[in-house]
C-alpha cells in the first residue's frame, strides 16, 4: 500500500480492500507550530499571475509532459483554487484541531500529495515537492497537471471531466462518501461556471 492510499484510508475517503500483501497502517502526524509559522512567514505576498500567463504555462506543461490533459482545465482550476495567487495556502485539520496538511500555490495541491507525485510517480521535471517550489507558478501547474493526469485513468478507467474535478477536490474516494459527494458537487459547479466564463 503506498503513501497516497494510506492517506486516503486515514481520513476515511476510501475503505480498505483485502489483498495478499501484508497490511500496513499510516498515522500522519500534525505539522508542528514552528513549521506552520515558517510557512506563513514565507507566504506574505498577495501577488497574482494573469490568466494569460497561466494559460501560457499550462499549454507548455501539457505539451511537454501531459498531452492528454486539457490545459483549459488547469487554468480553470487555478482560478477557482487560488484566484491565480501563487502564494495561496489552505490548511486541513484533523479531528483534534491540529493542522494535518497544507495546500499551496496556484493549483492548491496538498504538500503530501505533491511529495507522493514526486516520489512514487517519479514526476520530477520541476524539482522536489517543497513549499518553495510549489509556490512557483509553473511548478504548481506541473504538479497539478501530474495529479490530473493520474486521476484521468484512476482505477484503470477513463474518467470524465466532472469526476476528475471532483476527485481533485475531494480525493478519488469522493463518490463513496455522502460528505464528499456534496462538497465536491459545489466545487464542480464553480469549476463549470468559471470554465464557461473563460472559454464558452
Amino acid at each position: 500500500m503506498n503513501f497516497f492510499t494510506n492517506l486516503f484510508l486515514s481520513i476515511g475517503l476510501i475503505t480498505p480492500v483485502k489483498t495478499a500483501s501484508k497490511p500496513t497502517t499510516s498515522t500522519k502526524a500534525p505539522l508542528s507550530q514552528a513549521t506552520i509559522m515558517q510557512v506563513e512567514n514565507s507566504l506574505s505576498s498577495n501577488a497574482t499571475v494573469t490568466r494569460a500567463q497561466a494559460e501560457a504555462m499550462a499549454k507548455k506543461i501539457t505539451s511537454l509532459y501531459f498531452p492528454s490533459v486539457d490545459w483549459r482545465m488547469l487554468v480553470t482550476m487555478c482560478a477557482i483554487e487560488s484566484e491565480f495567487k501563487p502564494n495561496a495556502q489552505r490548511k486541513e485539520y484533523n479531528s483534534r484541531g491540529e493542522v494535518r496538511d497544507v495546500s499551496y500555490g496556484l493549483m492548491q495541491l496538498l504538500i503530501s500529495t505533491a511529495a507522493w507525485i514526486y516520489k512514487d510517480l517519479g514526476k520530477r521535471a520541476y524539482g522536489a515537492a517543497t513549499v518553495a517550489n510549489l509556490t512557483k507558478p509553473e511548478t504548481s501547474i506541473y504538479y497539478g497537471a501530474a495529479y490530473v493526469n493520474w486521476l484521468r485513468r484512476f482505477g484503470g478507467i477513463t474518467r470524465s471531466e466532472e469526476w476528475i474535478v471532483r476527485a481533485y477536490n475531494g480525493g478519488p474516494g469522493w463518490a463513496a462518501s455522502n460528505t464528499g459527494t456534496s462538497m465536491t458537487l459545489n466545487h464542480w459547479q464553480k469549476y463549470r461556471a468559471k470554465k464557461a466564463a473563460f472559454y464558452g
